[in-house]
Parts: structure tokens; sequence; C-alpha cells
């Protein structure tokens, strides 16, 4: 009888602690917002940066990083608006929201050796040295590309709107070129 008593003690001690890891893996997660609405972005630990996913992004394991984020911001214009996020085992979520093919969510797949050369390029680039922001607030309706890499222990955002470097624009041009080859499912929301 002392080993049932003790067993259901430690199997119910197990399942309050993975559940306590579930909520504060949970609670490390809220939402801020960032400039304008289409900007919402997810904290997921204080040492990533500033940029992050949003809290709609599909759910994937918790060893599963975000390696890097792109998002097109709106106008006033037909300007492509959509944000794709790119984790560390290849899975792309895409959320398309205007002026674009892909109107919603979808999920692919991205091959690990695009991923690691992607982030090889992108460090010998410099977008590590690349300023934080490009802008100007003297002009407007121009749309604005935030991206996000994480190189594991670095990591960084730049927002580009306006004058940007080239660099950046390279940057962004190869993500651009990955999410594209990328094969979708829709994804319900």
């Amino acid at each position: 009888m002392k080993k049932i008593i003790l067993i259901l003690v430690v199997m119910a001690f197990a399942t309050i602690s993975c559940k306590s890891k579930k909520e504060i893996v949970k609670k490390e997660v809220k939402t801020e917002i960032v400039g304008t609405e289409t900007e919402e972005i997810v904290e997921v630990n204080e040492d990533m940066g500033d940029a992050k996913p949003t809290k709609e992004d599909m759910v994937v394991e918790e060893e599963n990083y975000i390696v890097a984020i792109i998002e097109r911001t709106i106008c006033f214009g037909a300007c492509p608006t959509y944000k794709a996020i790119i984790y560390k085992d290849g899975t792309v979520i895409y959320k398309g929201t205007a002026n674009v093919n892909r109107i919603g969510n979808f999920k692919g797949k991205l091959p690990l050796e695009a991923i690691e050369s992607f982030l090889g390029e992108a460090r010998e680039i410099g977008f590590l040295e690349l300023k934080n922001t490009y802008d100007n607030k003297n002009v407007s309706d121009v749309p604005s590309t935030v991206t996000y890499i994480n190189f594991g222990k670095e990591n960084k955002k730049v927002l580009c709107r306006f004058e940007c470097d080239e660099r950046i624009e390279k940057i962004n041009k190869m993500l651009e070129n990955f999410i594209n080859e990328v094969e979708y499912k829709r994804v319900e929301e």
C-alpha cells in the first residue's frame, strides 16, 4: 500500500512539475506593439533583441528556436504585406496579409543546408554591423521591412524604411527568395 501511495505522489509531482514548466514558457511569451499595428511582435526571452514572432504564429517545439523573421508592412498603395518566420528545423510560417499571392496562414519547410548557408552569408555580408534603423520620419507612406536574424548567441533586428543600406536589401532579397521557394500548406486560423 505504501508503494502505491509513493508511486501516486511521484506521478502527481511529475505531472505538476511538467505543467509548471509549460506555464513558465507561456509566461515568457508576451505581446508588445512596435511602431505600427502591423508590427505586432512577441518577446520570447530577454536576450533575443526586439523582434519576435507574434502570438498568432503557429506553435513549434520549445527547442526549435527562430532563426529569421522578415516582415513587410502596409502602405497606402499596393505594397506586399506579409510576415515569414523561419525556425531552426527549417519550418517556415508565412502569414500573407495584402497584395501577395498567398493571403492567410501557411506552413512549409526549407532544407537545413539552405538555412545554414543563409546564416553564413548574412554574417559575411555584415548583418550584425548594420544600424538598427534606416528611416526618415519626414517621409510618409513608405512601407517598412523588419528583419530579425538569430545567429545563436548573437541576434539583431533591423528596421528598413528609407535610405536603407544595400547590405540589408541584399539580405532581405535572400530571405524573400527562400520563402518564395517553399511549398506551403494552408493552415486554419
